[in-house]
């Protein structure tokens, strides 16, 4: 079952805001630009932007299972991922606990769709690709708290789904060198050890390929409920494995530290910002060259560069002013892409690019023919609405790939 996190306050962020936009030239910042022999000696204006362009996207494939339902939220395609000739997509909702949930993807080449395995869980939730082989937590297992649960991948060429050791949620998956890490929430096994919480926020390790665990770092709130401490992501950057719990202090206040881990042991970074702990969709949380860059509040990118020199540091980079909230990121190369879903007036989705997650542009607008997207609660009421139909991106090849809200996958080119 999920929960929907508290939003941390705008005096909680701490952070430099930087709005963004095409940059003017050289000589239109300079006295007098422009003027030189037999110029007018007066700042010319910056020449003004060119229009972002609109491409139609063309349905390529289905989700068969994902479309199958009836609720646009639970039909959503949350994340997509690249392995060889397959485009992988998850599905599913905790919220709503629907399930269990088949695991899909569907031939670059053709659009065929291949069915892996079906997890008895409610959602997939990130797809992580590792040294060519993709994983995935099972985020809402239908089985006893206590009881073993896991991931799936294809590590050993074939589909696998590996439980061995229990989870309440597995909300991520990350392998640095031959160690395996799952990251959710359990059971408190013993509170001699783990401290009085009923529900410990952790991650556990794996040396041996997933056969045994054991739990490498927990945290727990200090106040109130520990129902939702959580691991909610994992980013693997330079063999170092870097998360963030969403707990809270005695007084109250949402965690600022960064959990790292590297070469058998754990340190921590004290950040300016809990932004990071406050992020809850595994999917929003990509590793980026030195930098790990996730989704903030409003439409902002919370970004941290893991080799900066000295005290810590974060960013939010703006994305313009288009209306929408950031719903995926893909890195292509030495390119990190942001998914905005359009809302309010607008009706078309905007991908925007980025060479160092702080500055972006928009890169197209794309113009998708499926309904606009809504979420029914169970009492039949509409809880909250947006426009767009993109729901998640994958880039290859200067293809662009997005899955909607209908369970469909769609294909553009600029």
């Amino acid at each position: 079952m999920k929960h929907t996190p508290l939003i941390p306050s705008l005096a909680a962020l701490a952070i430099t805001a930087l709005v963004l936009g095409p940059a003017a030239p050289a000589w239109a910042a300079k006295p007098g630009g422009g003027g030189g022999k037999g110029g007018s000696g007066q700042t010319q204006p910056a020449p003004s932007p060119a229009p972002v362009p609109t491409v139609s996207g063309t349905l390529f494939a289905t989700n068969t299972h994902a479309a199958a339902l009836a609720d646009h939220w639970n039909r959503s395609l949350h994340d997509l991922a690249i392995a060889g000739d397959q485009l992988y997509s998850s599905w599913g909702s905790y919220d709503d606990n629907i399930g269990p949930i088949a695991l899909n993807s569907h031939s670059l080449t053709t659009g065929a769709q291949t069915h892996h395995l079906t997890v008895n869980g409610e959602e997939l939730d990130a797809l992580r690709v590792y040294g060519g082989s993709v994983y995935t937590g099972d985020v809402d297992p239908k089985v006893g708290w206590t009881s073993n649960a896991g991931f799936a991948g294809n590590a050993g060429g074939a589909w696998a789904y590996a439980a061995a050791t229990p989870f309440i949620h597995v909300f991520d998956v990350a392998v640095a060198g031959s160690e395996i890490f799952l990251a959710g929430s359990i059971v408190n096994p013993d509170p001699a050890v783990y401290g009085k919480a009923p529900y410990l926020a952790a991650i556990k390790k794996s040396s041996d390929g997933g056969k045994t665990w054991t739990i490498a770092k927990t945290r727990s709130s200090a106040v109130g409920s520990n129902d939702f401490d959580r691991y909610y992501w994992l980013a693997v950057i330079g063999g170092k494995v870097y998360a963030s719990a969403t707990v809270v202090d005695q007084n109250g206040i949402r965690n600022k530290v960064l959990d790292v881990y590297s070469r058998g042991s754990w340190s921590t970074v004290t950040l300016p910002t809990s932004v990071a702990a406050g992020i809850h969709d595994a999917h929003t949380v990509v590793a980026f060259g030195t930098k790990i860059v996730g989704k903030s509040i409003n439409n902002s990118v919370f970004v941290y560069d893991t080799a900066a020199k000295g005290k810590p540091s974060t960013q939010s980079a703006t994305l313009g002013t288009v209306r929408g909230v950031i719903s995926d990121f893909y890195v292509d190369g030495s390119t990190i892409y942001a998914l905005v879903r359009a809302s309010g007036t607008t009706t078309d989705d905007t991908l925007y690019s980025s060479k160092d997650g702080v500055s972006w542009a928009p890169v197209m607008n794309i113009d998708i023919p499926v309904p606009n997207w809504f979420h029914t609660w169970h009492n039949g009421e509409i809880t909250s609405e947006m426009r767009g139909a993109a729901s998640s991106v994958a880039v290859k090849d200067g293809v662009f790939y997005f899955g909607t809200n209908m369970g469909t996958l769609y294909r553009a080119t600029r």
